[in-house]
C-alpha cells in the first residue's frame, strides 16, 4: 500500500493504471475511462495526503531546529572531515556493514 504513494510510484501512475485497468479485448469503454479517472484521483489524493502530512510535520520541526543548526554544523563538520581523513588513510569504517 505504501509504495503506491511514494514519488516513484506517483511517476509510474500511468503504467500502473494501464496494468490495473487493462481490457482483455483491448477496447476502451466509458466505464473503463471513468474507472481510470477514479483510481487516478484516489492515488493522487493519497499522494497529496501522505506527503502533505509529512511536510507539515517536518516543517514544524525545521523551524525549531533552525535555532541550533549552526552549532550542530560546528560539531558534525569536523567529525566528517576526520572520518574522511581516516578513510583516505586506508582504514576501515568501524561499523557492521554488509560488504
Amino acid at each position: 500500500m505504501v509504495t503506491a504513494f511514494n514519488p516513484c510510484g506517483f511517476a509510474l501512475l500511468p503504467g500502473y493504471l494501464a496494468l490495473f485497468l487493462g481490457d482483455q479485448a483491448g477496447a476502451r469503454s466509458t466505464s473503463s475511462v471513468m474507472r481510470a479517472l477514479a483510481v487516478g484521483a484516489a492515488v493522487t489524493a493519497g499522494f497529496v495526503a501522505v506527503f502533505g502530512l509529512a511536510w507539515i510535520l517536518i516543517s514544524g520541526f525545521a523551524v525549531q531546529a533552525s535555532a541550533w543548526t549552526p552549532y550542530a554544523t560546528v560539531v558534525v563538520g569536523p567529525f566528517l572531515v576526520g572520518l574522511g581523513i581516516w578513510l583516505v588513510s586506508c582504514h576501515d569504517f568501524p561499523a557492521a556493514l554488509p560488504r
